[in-house]
């Protein structure tokens, strides 16, 4: 089946990847969870959970879609009102509390 060496190593890793699990979790902090709706989340899950937010409740900035404009709840998670897409992760990098 893996007739080349490096198909084989490639192989490998993919098993002990498996082997490995999935990514953590982690607990997450009071201000994530009300706009994520759980107490518990890994790092792909909060922001994918916070991009749906600001897109439902129409956060972004019309004329430049890359910057958002906190509401209440979103600037306690964040810290600040306005935010560009590039700080997101770094700014939601302290609500993850603790690994489950």
């Amino acid at each position: 089946m893996f007739n080349s060496p490096v198909t084989r190593l490639f192989a490998r890793q993919l098993t002990t990847a498996a082997k490995k699990g999935s990514t953590p979790t982690y607990n997450v902090s009071p201000a994530l969870k009300t706009i994520l709706g759980k107490g518990v989340a890994t790092r792909q899950e909060g922001l994918k959970g916070v991009w749906a937010y600001i897109k439902t409740h129409e956060l972004q900035d019309p004329a430049a879609k890359r910057n958002v404009i906190a509401d209440e709840a979103l600037s306690k998670v964040f810290g600040q009102k306005n935010v560009t897409m590039f700080q997101v992760m770094k700014l939601l990098a302290p609500n993850f509390v603790s690994k489950v």
